[in-house]
């Protein structure tokens, strides 16, 4: 396994990269990670990943992390010598049921019990908890999943998900590494409201807590804590301080981002389903750093079956807005010495250490040591 930074996407520079690997016999697939700032062509990129000999998988996501530090250009490239398989699902609507039905059935009986399951997804996708559920179903606690959302800052609708069938919009593609890896999990955002109940939704909109409109109950909760009104004018500067949480068997809630109010519904990143209980969270710039910590502890503290070659961090582009300068530090207190560091900012994580249940969470930190 080897790694590359390549600081600008232009095509003719990614194909420099590519064109060695793809003469190296031992070399079994790539995962492209790229910055959505820098993105080329998307009908250019298509051609490349579909005629490319070896299989390239990943995502276009809005910023990167390579070396402990965020960066808004370029892509990363992980050359993987370990077998590999792809799943594609083009388009999630009608293909999920392609995986309760055994489309990834070969993969199923053909790898080790710690194999890695590379998931990258459609951020903005509706249908990104049924993608989760799928899976889980078929796989349970077969794998470890590292993943998360593609897409852009201003989760806008465009093609993000990086196949050997092109630049994907609503897709998703799955990538069986047969690497060990350790996953450790963790966003340090804690309850300040009591549990509203979810009484209906539409998608990933909230329409209504408790039988209310949900941004009349959401709105009184966060001008209560922050003192100040929330508006449609300020409501994406003040609501990265105040995301939902669900309540969860393991031992934080799954965190729910919401991103814009309208007509009284709160569009969030991810699905929430309707019946289920949350609560408003907060958190403060120490919390977050103390909860990055502890998720790259939880990843160095699960058995090891070999030295680890990477770190692939996965964290959510609101959590960097919310921390804004003081990001850097939660890289630092993440970084583990002599271990070369990379990821990506997401919309939406994806984790699953083997131990507790698949999910999709947003504002979080997902540590890999693969």
């Amino acid at each position: 396994m080897r790694f590359e930074y390549l600081d600008n996407a232009e095509l003719s520079r990614i194909e420099d990269i590519l064109w060695p690997v793809y003469a190296d016999p031992q070399i079994q697939g790539v995962m492209m990670l790229m910055a959505s700032d820098t993105a080329p062509n998307i009908n250019a990129l298509d051609k490349l990943l579909i005629d490319a000999p070896k299989p390239i998988f990943g995502g276009i996501f809005p910023a990167l992390i390579w070396q402990a530090e965020m960066i808004n250009k370029g892509v990363i490239f992980i050359f993987f010598d370990c077998p590999l398989d792809i799943m594609v699902l083009p388009d999630l609507k009608t293909n999920l049921e392609n995986i309760e039905h055994g489309f990834l059935a070969p993969v199923h009986s053909s790898t080790d019990y710690r194999a890695t399951m590379f998931t990258f997804v459609d951020g903005v996708s509706e249908y990104t908890g049924a993608l989760i559920s799928s899976l889980f179903n078929q796989f349970g606690l077969e794998f470890n999943y590292i993943g998360g959302g593609c897409g852009h800052a201003d989760f806008r609708r465009a093609p993000c998900v990086i196949t050997p069938q092109g630049v994907l919009e609503s897709a998703a593609v799955v990538g069986l590494v047969h690497s060990s890896s350790r996953v450790g999990v963790a966003h340090g955002w804690t309850p300040i409201s009591p549990a509203f109940k979810v009484t209906g939704i539409d998608g990933n909109s909230i329409v209504t807590l408790d039988w209310q409109p949900a941004f009349t109950v959401y709105q009184q909760v966060v001008e209560a804590h922050a003192q100040q009104p929330l508006t449609a004018q300020n409501f994406s500067q003040l609501a990265k301080a105040y995301p939902f949480g669900i309540a969860n068997l393991g031992d934080e809630m799954v965190v729910r981002d919401p991103v814009r109010e309208q007509d009284g519904r709160l569009l969030c990143v991810g699905a929430i389903r309707q019946g289920a209980y949350v609560h408003v969270l907060h958190g403060d710039p120490q919390s977050l750093l103390a909860a990055a910590r502890r998720a790259n502890e939880k990843a160095r503290a699960l058995p090891r079956e070999r030295e680890s070659q990477c770190q692939i961090l996965v964290d959510c582009v609101s959590r960097a807005l919310f921390l804004g300068p003081r990001f850097a530090e939660e890289l630092a207190v993440i970084q583990t010495p002599g271990l070369p560091m990379l990821g990506a900012l997401t919309i939406g994580e994806i984790a699953n250490s083997g131990q507790d249940y698949l999910e999709f969470f947003n504002k979080t930190a997902v540590v890999g040591l693969l």
